[in-house]
């Protein structure tokens, strides 16, 4: 695991030094981010599609929170999007809902579960692409077996 982290803070940093050619840092936007999907591996019963099985971390943690940066203010999905690519890691964005990240997709543990996105410690009302990605922000991607009641969001 400590290999993991060391691995994923050195493409992080990577990323920040790369993020689209920008070289003025006082223009850079920092954030931090995470990708966690815990509910599912507190209830692995819950797993409709098998596939994703050996896909859930034991302890749900996709991606432990990390500090990022990025030269393109924009979106919270679109720094989703620029984060998943620099880390490579699988995506899927339908008119701005993410119907799946990691590899594990929205329905997979039943018709209600699928990634909610919490800014700030709150769950908007709106969708990651209407809201402007601010320095300081905290992304976190959390996948719900509930629609979000079972992560606080309703």
């Amino acid at each position: 695991m400590k290999k993991f982290f060391a691995l994923a803070l050195a493409i992080v940093m990577l990323f920040t030094m790369c993020s689209c050619g920008k070289t003025d840092s006082t223009e850079s936007i920092q954030f931090d981010f995470s990708i966690n999907c815990s509910k599912i591996s507190e209830n692995m019963d819950a797993i409709v599609n098998e596939a994703i099985r050996d896909l859930v971390p034991e302890d749900g943690i996709i991606f432990e929170e990390a500090a990022v940066a990025t030269g393109n203010a924009g979106s919270v999905m679109d720094a989703t999007i620029e984060f998943c690519k620099a880390m490579k890691i699988s995506y899927d964005n339908s008119q701005g809902y993410l119907t799946m990240l990691a590899d594990i997709s929205a329905g997979d543990c039943g018709g209600y579960s699928g990634w909610l996105v919490k800014i700030n410690g709150e769950f908007p009302m709106v969708g990651a692409d209407e809201i402007e990605l601010q320095d300081g922000d905290t992304i976190e991607w959390i996948y719900s077996l509930d629609g979000g009641a079972d992560i606080g969001a309703w």
